[in-house]
């Protein structure tokens, strides 16, 4: 996906969907100026019938919509004082497969409406929720999603500065999870512990990140015996993988650690047999 951001009218963004966030107990979207006119006085009928609360992921969608926009889509986010950046890529991530649906090449995200967060911050979020929100677990489905979104535009106010390295971090960040996303979601005949080490090793090096892959024998070296015997199960044997960053600079050390498993058959007999094939 491209990212960039726009400014201007709304009701002037050429988009196939143009997505403004409404929540519950806010007032007119504080994006609009007048020259929307047309597009406020369909967004406050929408907010005045029985339907369109402004509740949290609830959807309205405007069509034809005025100005040069094809569709517009309004997106609850319930309680301005539950509002904060997690329900800001939830609502995004859910805005971007909403559109999707109805075949969108580009979306415009509305975001100067995100009361109480930070511009630039809300465009990290915001990029961040799009990149993950069109990631489709279901990688084998034959008739999983094949259309996707090309182009996402971000619509800030004039003058809110430049953005431009709020999306980089939003893209890293969202390309990021989607990676350790497919990792987990590939089935174990084909992501296994050989293929998992191989394709982080690929990551790093991509990414100027330190990698070291710790084999069966340096795993006995190491006193990893409990890894060792589970492994032992397997036809593929164990790997770990450990990635290092420095930041260079006096900051604390940082250590994430995670594991990856094949579905371990122990103790069959105590689980429910209608949820087992969920488990990889």
């Amino acid at each position: 996906m491209d990212f960039s951001t726009v400014n201007g009218p709304v009701s002037q963004v050429d988009a196939d969907v143009l997505v403004l966030f409404v929540g519950e107990d806010a007032g007119p979207v504080a994006s609009l100026t007048n020259e929307d006119g047309e597009l406020a006085g369909l967004i406050a009928a929408a907010r005045e019938g029985e339907g369109f609360k402004g509740s949290a992921f609830q959807y309205e969608w405007i069509f034809p919509a005025p100005g040069k926009s094809r569709r517009v889509l309004l997106v609850g986010t319930g309680k301005q004082e539950s509002f904060d950046l997690r329900h800001l890529r939830q609502v995004a991530a859910a805005s971007i497969r909403q559109a999707r649906g109805k075949g969108a090449k580009s979306v415009c995200l509305v975001l100067s409406s995100v009361l109480g967060i930070e511009a630039n911050r809300a465009v990290e979020v915001a990029v961040d929720g799009a990149v993950t929100g069109l990631f489709e677990p279901d990688l084998y489905k034959e008739n999983r999603e094949k259309t996707t979104v090309e182009k996402v535009l971000i619509w800030q106010p004039g003058g809110a500065g430049d953005a431009q390295g709020a999306i980089e971090r939003g893209e890293a960040v969202g390309t990021a999870v989607n990676f350790g996303r497919w990792l987990a979601e590939e089935p174990s005949n084909i992501m296994t512990p050989p293929r998992a080490s191989d394709e982080a090793e690929k990551m790093a090096r991509e990414n100027g990140i330190e990698c070291e892959i710790m084999d069966e024998d340096a795993l006995r070296a190491a006193g990893m015996n409990s890894l060792v015997s589970v492994a032992d199960g397997s036809q593929w044997p164990p790997r770990v993988v450990i990635l290092r960053l420095s930041s260079g600079g006096e900051t604390p050390t940082l250590g994430l650690v995670g594991k990856g498993v094949t579905f371990d058959t122990g103790g069959i007999s105590i689980k429910p047999a209608q949820d087992k094939h969920y488990m990889k």
